[in-house]
Formats: C-alpha cells, structure tokens, sequence
C-alpha cells in the first residue's frame, strides 16, 4: 500500500485481499429494505389515496405492511406479510384486509427491482396477464410500473410514482438518542459499486466492505467498521470505532483506531440533502512511511467525508484532506467514489 492509497478512515483506498461474493444464504427480503421505516402513498386514477406503511418485524424476517385505501366513499384497511419463501430466493406475500379480501403470490428481485408475479385480466385485447414492477427512484419516491405480457414479451402499461408521507418512529430500543436518527438510513454494510471507475485503481477492495454502520445493543451508539471480507467478521475490520451521542455538546463524536496503529477523533455531521458528514483527524505514529501528503508537517492530517443518499441501495462518497485550511480532493478519482448496499447473510 502506497502513501495515496492509505484512505482516511481507511475508505475506499484500502487495499486488501479479494475474496468471494456474499453468501448465497442472503435473505431476499434485502431487496425491500429502501420500502421499510416509512409510510408510502399515491393518488389512483380513480381519485383513492392508498398509504403503505412498512416496518421490519424483530429479527428483520417479516416485513409488514399495513394499508388504507381512502376512497370518495369507502375505507378499506388492511395487512400484508412479506417473508422469505422456503428454499428459494422469492419472498411470499400474504395478504388481507377488513373486508374479507385475501390473496398471496410470490414475489421476484431483479437488478434492484421488485416483480410482482403476473395476474390475468380481461381487457379489449382479450386475457391478458400482468405484472407490477416497484423500485426506488430518488431518496424519496418509488415507481410501480404495471407491465402487460402481448406476443410473448412485456410491455409497460402504465406506471404510478409513490412518495414517502411520512417516516415511522422509531423505538426507543433501536435509537436511544435523538441525534443518532441521522445514521438510520446508513445503517448496514456498503461495499464498492461494481460499475463504479474508480475500481480500475483498487480492483482489490473490490469484495470488501467498506463501510459499516451497525447499531450497537440497546441504541445508544452506533459501531463503525471499515475494511473487512464481505463474508468475514467485522472483528476482523481494518478499523473499529463508534459514533456516539455526546449529551454535554449534541454532538455525535467518532473515536476509532486501526490496526495499523492509527487513530481517529472526530464527529458526525448531518449535512444538506440526505446528506451524512464526518470531519476528523488522524494521528499517525511517527515515523509512519504511509502517511497521506508526506509534504504536510507534522503526524496529523484532518478529513472529511460527505456521504450522499442516491437512494436506498446507493450513495456517494466524497473524501478531502485539509491543505493549509482549505478542503481539496484527495485520492484516486479526486476522492469521488460510490458505494452500494451489501446483502447481509441471515
């Protein structure tokens, strides 16, 4: 590893061994976790308002979702229940609602998206079998793409755009303190883009984790863990710290060391658009031959990464090193990269 490679908060220029993809063990419910934590709605064209409000159940096997459709005259409420099928990669949904309606079918992941198996229909073209497609578009929104199968192939039909209405609460045992409710939608494993350039000059982190954000038992912090094998302990991470609520200042301070002899004092930020900063300093031992900016005095150096939310499963990361007071780029592709969310073994 050279000196432009040892990444502050050993990010994305720590260099390590590849290993295998994650376990075929991952549960398929991953795919929903952007739809969790939040109440969803949209308008029909019929003139309904439907909400979907989706939360993990403990142990993060279930998902539920719990549904109003208001319409001019009618209410109708409503469950459904979604959970791995048993020796498959679908997930079965089972649905009813107070009116006696029930119904279940299985669902597909594909390239992120969500396939809802086809239905029959009687149309002016005859019977006809549909399907609905659901992924994230943004932060905030998904669309649900109803697509009709004619001469053999799919064909979009019609979409509807859902937005978030409203986020849940959360329970105290999950997030004991308020301003650690910034880290909630980066909690999980990230690992790099598989698409991303910047790849071309560490292919070798490439099945690593590069980022993790885990609550600790209790929610009172949250554990940071950086640079580990995708099917590894994280106690084998390159770097260990945590995030925690600072009740003196309402900061969130983050402490961490490496195994390199390394270590990291800072806080986390919330930033601007969905946004997550960390500013921090790096003590390094002297003498250190890896040290970032060898030309800089002394044997510390101050960071600061932006990570932003492109959606649930991706987010962006930008990396700079203070220069004589100012932030600049640092790292390989100006410190531009982009991260997406690893399928955690259950």
């Amino acid at each position: 590893m050279n000196a432009h490679r040892a990444a502050a908060g050993l990010l994305w220029m720590l260099a390590a061994p590849a290993c295998g993809i994650a376990s075929d063990a991952a549960s398929p419910l991953q795919a929903m976790e952007f739809l969790a934590g939040a109440c969803w709605q949209a308008e029909t064209e019929l003139g309904s308002r439907e909400e979907h409000c989706y939360e993990w159940l403990p142990g993060h096997q279930h998902l539920r979702d719990r549904f109003t459709v208001s319409g001019k005259r009618d209410v109708v409420q409503g469950e459904v229940l979604y959970t791995r099928e048993p020796g498959s990669d679908q997930i079965r949904y089972v649905y009813w609602d107070l009116l006696g309606g029930f119904r279940q079918g299985l669902v597909q992941s594909d390239s992120g998206a969500l396939i809802f198996g086809g239905e029959t229909y009687i149309s002016e073209h005859g019977v006809e079998e549909q399907r609905q497609r659901w992924y994230p578009a943004g932060n905030r929104s998904m669309l649900q793409v109803t697509e009709v199968l004619r001469d053999g192939e799919w064909q979009k039909l019609e979409r509807q755009r859902w937005t978030i209405s409203r986020q849940l609460d959360v329970p105290e045992s999950s997030l004991r303190y308020a301003e650690l409710h910034i880290f909630k939608p980066f909690l999980g494993d990230w690992v790099p883009d598989p698409n991303d350039p910047a790849l071309r000059h560490n292919p070798q982190v490439r099945d690593r984790v590069v980022m993790s954000l885990r609550l600790a038992p209790g929610g009172h912090l949250v554990r940071v863990y950086e640079g580990f094998n995708r099917q590894s302990d994280p106690q084998a991470a390159a770097l260990e710290g945590i995030a925690i609520a600072n009740p003196g200042t309402n900061h969130i301070d983050f402490i961490a060391s490496t195994r390199f002899g390394w270590t990291f004092q800072g806080r986390y930020l919330a930033g601007t658009e969905d946004a997550l900063e960390r500013l921090y300093t790096v003590q390094y031992r002297q003498g250190e031959s890896r040290i970032p900016e060898p030309d800089l005095p002394g044997w510390t150096r101050r960071f600061r990464e932006i990570y932003r939310l492109q959606s649930d499963q991706r987010l962006s990361v930008q990396l700079d090193i203070d220069r004589d007071g100012k932030w600049v780029p640092w790292g390989p592709n100006q410190g531009r990269f982009n991260l997406v969310r690893a399928q955690r073994a259950q």
